[in-house]
Order: structure tokens, then C-alpha cells, then sequence
């Protein structure tokens, strides 16, 4: 009706998946699934519109439509039966049907197997508990109100799945619990991760009062100590306190390295691929970076005032008097690098000798940390020339019962090394198309090669009696050459006519003619494959002028 106002939003509806079917490759149904669609609703509701249109200078004509908000459709149920791989004549249907709360979150997820037995996971989520006025002291309490009011509501806190057996009156339970913690400047993230033991009595989390209340049979699992200005996990703990800790590259924001039983702010590393959260920057001059050891840089110093330094902001925390430093050196000629360690000023430094060598070479060292007390940092020097230069690759500091494994990745291609504080390393190419070719030893030696065959599957040939000549102006008496290019069939047969007359002994796939009469000409090809009798044909039709030579 005019204006034509817009019809009521009920595309979300539209498009809902509800079946799919899967075939062996003799076109027999082998699975099918089924889905049943659920409309789930917050505060619906349904706002009046109006369109206007203008008619002449004085009125208006106008139409009413209805919006629908606060709706949404997702799946209700879903229905898998597949072929018995014993008796394909028998089918297996395993139900699934899921459950959302108020919050639109899905709440129960409810499996039936097909031999009866019956799972049944419940999720419960930050906005399923309404803490306004928490205990300074009850982390978790704290943290759910943050998440609330930070509109995190759907992160999730506990999550229990009871098992029932065919026959089993009470049902198996198991569980676990995420526990919340403020970490400052709205980061709140996961602190613990907490299960529930095999057969211990087992209570929902809750909140009595404002305290946040979850089973006592809980045991801790892992304990996230510290996070980063981005939210990235830097420490973490087992349940046998067992220390990990993780460095990132700073602008793709994927971790390079893993320090087992130190830290993240205890240890060093660099690679000189990417800027590293707890790496070294270059200081002075005479500097390069050319083709590094593991990965597509190193660093070159070419003079003494030449240096990596670790960050004076983020000192180095100290783990214990003994540190372990590590290096991959190329260096053609003896030289020295200088490893200094400074707090304040107080700097304990070791000179590490370096043989000439024109291959990269692994040197290990351990030094000795007693007359440092607290954080420090960490400057590498040696006395290179231009003359006689110096590369570093791979520069490793971390406490001696530390070990730490690191690896540098290409965004959208993969990892191109990998390599630990021993120096044990692999190295991995990849192609224009991205995909793994070579991998190689510590020794880059070559032990993995992926060939690839390239497919492509050229258009199907259409069998054609196209045909050009040889000039394109023809004149009177001048031979002039009409030919067929290569095309599809079998045993190909060429018949060639001038105005209507076939010519003889013209059967190959060109001929040449002269016109002696001036005006309009036909040459005709008819082409057929000798395999399927099918014929095609063209004719080209063009004038004949004088030849003034």
C-alpha cells in the first residue's frame, strides 16, 4: 500500500538450517542431523513506524509498519541418527536439546546417547550472580561485580555435568570452578581454575549474602598470577606450584617463549625477529641486522659501542643467585662479549671468549649473581670492528633451574623456528602459497621435504572451425593463406569452399587461393571429428581489390 512502508523485520527467522545429510561415495545416507529452531526473547517488543511521502505542496500520505526487537532464533533441539558401521540397516540417534536462561546464555545442554545414557552440563554464568556490595576481602565477589558492571556478564563461573548410566538411579557429577580477580585498570580475568575431586559431595556455588559461597570439596588446578597491560596471560602456577611463564611478540601479540619454572619478568629472551615483551633493544652505533641463525635476522655490531640492552623500566626480577646465559655467536675472527649485569651501581660482568669460527656457534655460560640483591638488567658489548664484525642470535637469560623454549611464527603462514635455551633447534620453509616445504636440524641439516602438485583443471575444449588469413586486405591475384588453429576431436576432417565450391585436395587444416575477380568472396570451413561425426563450420566473407602494383 502507498507509501510502501518497510515489512516487519522477521528475517531472523529466515535462513534456519534444518537438515543435513551426509552420503557415502556411493551416494548411500550414512548420517543425517536435524534441528529444531528455538526463539529466545529479552524485553521484546514491537515499535510502531511511520514512512511519509509528500504529495504536491499540501499533503502527506503515509504508511504503518511494526519493528520486533529484543528477539533472536537459535537451535532448540538437535537430532543425529548415523548408520551402524556393524549393520548399516540399524540407525543410532543421539538427542541433543539445549536450554538458555534469561540472559540469552545457554544454561543446560542435555545429551541422550543411543545406548540411553543421559549427560546433562549446566553453566553458570558472572550475571547469575547480582553482587553490589561485596568484602574488600572476597576476591571473587569483587570480581563479579566488576564483570557486571564492566557488561562481562557472560563469562563463565561453574560449569557441572552429571552422567547418568542406563539402570543408575544416581548420576555421576563432576565439575569446575572459575575464579575471578580484579587485576586493576578493568582487567578482570580468570585467577584459578579449581575441579572437583572423584566422588566428593558437591554443593552449587552460590552467594550467602554478598559472599561468594562454592563447594569446599574444590581443588585448585592452576593459579594465573599475572597478566600484562593487554590482558595477556605473563605467570602461572599448577597445582604443585609449578611456575610457567610466557613472553610475547609485542605487535602481532603471540607468545615466542615459554619459561618453565621462572617468571616471565625472571628471564630474557630475543630473537631479533619481532619486539618482545622482556627482550633487549639495540644502543649505539654500528649496527645491522642480517640473516640470523634461527629465524630471517640476527644483530651485527661493528664497533665497540655497539649493545643490547634489556629494558630499564622492566628490570630483570631476580630468581636466585646463579643465571644461565646462552648465545648463538658468528663471529670470523677471536673475540670477546662482554655480559654485564647491573643494579644501581653494582655490575657483575663475565668476558666470554669466542673462537674464530665462519659458522654459527652455540656458547653457554653460567653466571654468578650473589652481589646482586634485587631487580636488575642485563648489557651484552664486544669489542667488533667493521673490519671484523660480530653477529648475535638468540640471546637467552634465565635463572640455572629455569628452562625455556621459544619459537618465532610468520602471521597467516606459521612457525619458521623453534628452538630451546640448549640450543636444540628446527627450522621450517614455506612456499609462495604458504604450505610447509622444508624443515631442518640444530645442524641444518635437512631431514623433512614436502613436494606439491599443483592441480588446475583448465576450462573443457569446445570444438570449434574458427580460421583466419593471412592478410587482411585481399587483393586480386595475391595468394592469400586461411588458417585453422589446433582444436578438439579426433581424427579431424577439413573441407574448404570458395563461394560455394568445395576444393579440391584442400583436407588439411590450412590452403592457400587466389581470387582473379574483384568483389565480395566466401571461404567456407567445415571441420568434423571422425570419433562422433559431429560437424562445425565457419565463413568468412570479405572483398577482393585491386591490386595497384
Amino acid at each position: 500500500m502507498f507509501p510502501f512502508a518497510p515489512s516487519t523485520n522477521y528475517s531472523y527467522k529466515r535462513g534456519f538450517m534444518t537438515r543435513q545429510s551426509q552420503y557415502s561415495e556411493t551416494n548411500t545416507l550414512i548420517r543425517e542431523t536435524l534441528f529444531t529452531p528455538g526463539e529466545l526473547t529479552k524485553n521484546p517488543l514491537v515499535i510502531k513506524g511511520l514512512r511519509f511521502e509528500k504529495s504536491g505542496s499540501d499533503y502527506y500520505y503515509y504508511g504503518v509498519y511494526e519493528i520486533l526487537t529484543g528477539r533472536t532464533q537459535t537451535v532448540a533441539t538437535q537430532i543425529t541418527k548415523e548408520s551402524s558401521l556393524e549393520s548399516p540397516t540399524q540407525w543410532l540417534q543421539t538427542t541433543t536439546n539445549y536450554l538458555f536462561n534469561s540472559n540469552l546464555l545457554p544454561s543446560v545442554t542435555t545429551v541422550v546417547l543411543p545406548d540411553g545414557t543421559q549427560t546433562e552440563t549446566r553453566t553458570k554464568y558472572a550475571s547469575d550472580f547480582n553482587v553490589t556490595s561485596p568484602a574488600a576481602t572476597d576476591t571473587m565477589a569483587v570480581a563479579l561485580k566488576k564483570l557486571n558492571e564492566l557488561n562481562l556478564g557472560a563469562q563463565p563461573v561453574e560449569q557441572i555435568s552429571k552422567v547418568t548410566l542406563p539402570g543408575v538411579a544416581t548420576p555421576s557429577t563432576s565439575a569446575s570452578l572459575t575464579i575471578y580477580r580484579d587485576f586493576g585498570n578493568n582487567r578482570v580475568l580468570p585467577y584459578q581454575v579449581r575441579a572437583l575431586p572423584p566422588g566428593a559431595a558437591f554443593t552449587e556455588a552460590f552467594l550467602n549474602g554478598q559472599v561468594f559461597t562454592p563447594a569446599p570439596a574444590y581443588r585448585t588446578l592452576k593459579i594465573y598470577r599475572e597478566y600484562d597491560s593487554e590482558g595477556r596471560l605473563l605467570t602461572e602456577q599448577d597445582n604443585k606450584r609449578n611456575t610457567v611463564g610466557y613472553h610475547y611478540a609485542t605487535g602481532p601479540s603471540f607468545p615466542v617463549a615459554t619459561v618453565a619454572f621462572s617468571r616471565a619478568q625472571q628471564a630474557v629472551y630475543e630473537g631479533f625477529e619481532l619486539p618482545t615483551s622482556f627482550g633487549m633493544t639495540a644502543s649505539g652505533t654500528g649496527i645491522t641486522y642480517p640473516s640470523g641463525w634461527t629465524g630471517d635476522k640476527a644483530i651485527q655490531f661493528t664497533n665497540a659501542t655497539a649493545a643490547l640492552v634489556s629494558s630499564s623500566v622492566s628490570l630483570i626480577q631476580k630468581a636466585s643467585d646463579f643465571y644461565r646465559f646462552s648465545v648463538w655467536v658468528n663471529s670470523p675472527t677471536a673475540k670477546t662479549l662482554t655480559i654485564s649485569l647491573k643494579q644501581g651501581a653494582t655490575t657483575v660482568s663475565t668476558n666470554l671468549p669466542v673462537t674464530a669460527s665462519t659458522k654459527w656457534t652455540y656458547y653457554e655460560t653460567l653466571l654468578n649473581l650473589s652481589a646482586i640483591t634485587g631487580p636488575f638488567s642485563l648489557e651484552l658489548k664486544t669489542n667488533a670492528t667493521a673490519a671484523e664484525p660480530v653477529q648475535l642470535d638468540d640471546v637467552v637469560l634465565i635463572h640455572r633451574d629455569a628452562r625455556i623454549s621459544f619459537q618465532q611464527s610468520k602471521p597467516l603462514t606459521g612457525v619458521t623456528f623453534a628452538s630451546d635455551d640448549r640450543g636444540h633447534s628446527t627450522r621450517q620453509e614455506y612456499d609462495a602459497a604458504k604450505r610447509a616445504t622444508r624443515a631442518y636440524d640444530r645442524n641444518r641439516n635437512l631431514v623433512a621435504q614436502s613436494d606439491y602438485l599443483n592441480r588446475v583443471d583448465l576450462p573443457p575444449c569446445v570444438f570449434k572451425a574458427n580460421f583466419t588469413r593471412s592478410m587482411a586486405d585481399v587483393l586480386v591475384s595475391t595468394p592469400v593463406t586461411f588458417t585453422a588453429p589446433t582444436t578438439c576431436g579426433t581424427g579431424l576432417a577439413y573441407v574448404w569452399e570458395v563461394d560455394g565450391q568445395v576444393q579440391a585436395g584442400a583436407t588439411s587444416s590450412s590452403f592457400s587461393h587466389s581470387f582473379n575477380m574483384l568483389g565480395e568472396h566466401r571461404v567456407k570451413l567445415t571441420l568434423t571429428d571422425g570419433a562422433t561425426g559431429e560437424s562445425v563450420s565457419m565463413t568468412d566473407s570479405f572483398c577482393v581489390g585491386a591490386n595497384l602494383v
